[in-house]
């Protein structure tokens, strides 16, 4: 809405007339309470193609081109740092992709760089040479230096300066260019002091400030916090999440000063609040009301012309009871204007003013907007780290073995129990080799799901195909890629922080090892782990989930509790649909099933 909503905005001139003109995108500015839903408005404004910058920002640290720069640095101050390394080839200083990566480290060697050096080609070649160069000055001249020769010839200022945000991101390359100085003028401090400093900052994340950025005349909307914006006015202000909560954090243990330290107490029906924590609980509501109705007064005073706030609908009844009732900013200003749902359904209210001038409320649903939203917002590239962390070389992961008195025999491969549960045995009960077969790659519809795997786990289209043995037609390349952009798309997918793909394992499951290969592990923002299969197969639409899925899945969820300590979601993926199947497996009774197929090897 923000390109196809028009304002407009008013001023002075020098002798006093009022003058009227379209408002800006630089006239507008977006205030949040805090930075924790500072990432959806970013993306939205990127989607909508919309200029914009952030203003105070306290997350240096945990800038992409910050996190870059640091990984850089950490390879040349350990050379065997692989994880390092990883991400400094796929980062923009070389803009390698995870398939020439993979291509390149066929290579002899132990670690990652000596068998990238070893059989190395265009353009990782290139990479190798380069961080071989900066090796050679790593240690010969000032970290400041150092970290400026890397940019320049890097181009690195260049690439920001053409993403969103640019002005930004080249500043933030600067500010660390200028810590390294002056971290220089304070005596003898190396480049392993700094290379030192810079991972403790990444990996701990202290609160530190963008840099900041001169007064300019770009059009790009404002985005700040409303106690970042005390003192300043806008023609336009935005208020986004409206709707969102602004009551406090509940937990069993309240303080107050002068009433002390009060939690719950027993009750004939488990826990209950004591009297003094009630009272307690009751000054706080009150205190945390009055700090969000001066929040809110900060907000909509910065706006000198148009207000907007943005958030869903608020309970209409709970509206009628008064502004009380309700703990949103959206709930307290449909009370306090008396908004109605006739209201609502006529798009908008008139008010008057204490000295009697009149002004109009407009309320603008999805319905009344006549503009079409999005079912499937436009994919996104989904950042894919490395495998999860193997305790030995490369081998698979693996939990605590079976005791050493237990029958020594191969892990059980997850699809030998799903041929079990699926019926695969003959009169004698299951075939012992067909029991331990994993693959069946000879099945054309089994390579294509190799092959869509690969894709999934961010090789191309082309290097895939070669791979399996596909032709690269462009009409298979193209579906290829719309299968990839089209589960990219998905909202679990596009507000996910965290990815590993084709995770290979061996675990201990009940009484049973088993082996296995999950598609990929993803965590959400709220800090949850899911485990996502994918299924090429026909979508069964609203019929129960397959038996074997449910084991499959089962031996997967418990794989990642051993691994992570937390027991994941788990969802079934249908690539011909693009549709997002979450499951709960029966753990018990998968490893059940897995004994049973054990009996007949």
């Amino acid at each position: 809405m923000a390109r196809r909503q028009t304002k407009t905005a008013y001023g002075k001139g020098a002798g006093g007339e009022w003058s009227e003109r379209p408002a800006t995108f630089k006239d507008c500015a977006v205030l949040i309470e805090t930075r924790s839903r500072l990432h959806l408005i970013e993306d939205a404004f990127r989607r909508a193609g919309v200029p914009y910058r952030v203003h105070g920002g306290t997350a240096f640290y945990e800038r992409q081109e910050v996190r870059d720069c640091a990984a850089v640095i950490a390879f040349l101050a350990d050379n065997a740092d692989d994880i390092a390394l990883y991400g400094a080839l796929r980062s923009p200083f070389f803009g390698l992709s995870d398939a020439e990566i993979f291509r390149a480290a066929e290579g002899r060697g132990r670690g990652l760089f000596s068998r990238i050096k070893t059989d190395a080609t265009d353009p990782a070649a290139d990479a190798c040479r380069m961080l071989e160069r900066w090796q050679t000055y790593a240690r010969r001249e000032p970290p400041s230096a150092l970290v400026t020769r890397i940019f320049r010839e890097s181009g690195m200022y260049a690439v920001c300066a053409g993403q969103n945000n640019g002005d930004q991101k080249t500043a933030n390359l600067r500010k660390i260019t200028a810590i390294a100085r002056s971290r220089e003028s304070t005596g003898c401090y190396g480049f392993d002091d700094f290379a030192a400093d810079l991972r403790q900052a990444v990996r701990d994340a202290p609160k530190e400030e963008d840099a900041p950025l001169p007064a300019a005349e770009e059009d790009a909307v404002s985005v700040m916090t409303v106690h970042a914006s005390k003192g300043l006015e806008f023609p336009v202000v935005v208020l986004p999440f409206a709707n969102a909560d602004s009551g406090g954090r509940k937990n069993g243990m309240v303080f107050e000063e002068g009433l002390g330290l009060a939690t719950k107490i027993p009750g004939p029906d488990g826990p209950v609040d004591a009297p003094i924590s009630l009272l307690i609980q009751h000054r706080r509501k009150q205190k945390e009301a009055a700090e969000a109705r001066r929040l809110f007064y900060v907000a909509v005073t910065r706006a000198r012309d148009h207000i907007l706030l943005s958030g869903t609908l608020p309970d209409m009844e709970m509206v009628a009871l008064g502004p009380d009732a309700g703990k949103t900013r959206m709930h307290r200003t449909f009370a306090a204007l008396g908004i109605t749902p006739d209201a609502v359904e006529a798009g908008g209210v008139t008010c008057t003013t204490p000295d009697k001038r009149k002004w109009r409320v407009t309320i603008t649903t999805a319905e009344t907007s006549g503009i079409a939203v999005e079912d499937t917002p436009p994919p996104v590239p989904v950042a894919i780290t490395g495998p999860l962390p193997a305790a030995g070389g490369e081998a698979p992961w693996t939990t605590p073995p079976l005791p050493a008195a237990a029958p020594s025999h191969p892990p059980l491969p997850v699809t030998a129990i799903h041929r079990y549960a699926s019926g695969g045995k003959g009169a004698e009960g299951p075939d012992p080799v067909h029991l331990l077969q994993s693959g069946g790659r000879d099945n054309p519809a089994a390579r294509e799901g190799d092959l869509l795997h690969a894709v999934f786990a961010g090789m191309t289209p082309t290097r895939a195909c070669a791979i399996h043995g596909f032709p690269a037609d462009a009409t298979r390349v193209a579906a290829l890629e719309a299968a990839y952009q089209q589960f990219c798309s998905h909202p679990l997918i596009r507000e996910s922080t965290w990815h590993q793909c084709e995770v290979s394992f061996v675990h201990r499951f009940g009484d049973v090892m088993v082996r296995g290969a999950i598609d990929r592990i993803i965590r959400t923002a709220d800090a949850r782990y899911v485990v996502i299969d994918y299924k090429t197969g026909p979508d069964p639409g609203e019929s129960p989930c397959r038996e074997d899925y449910l084991i499959q899945l089962a031996v997967y969820a418990d794989a990642v509790r051993a691994l992570t300590g937390v027991v994941p979601d788990t969802c079934l993926y249908y690539t011909g649909t693009g549709r997002m199947v979450p499951i709960t497996p029966d753990i018990p009774a998968a490893q059940a099933a897995a004994a049973e197929a054990e009996k007949y090897r």
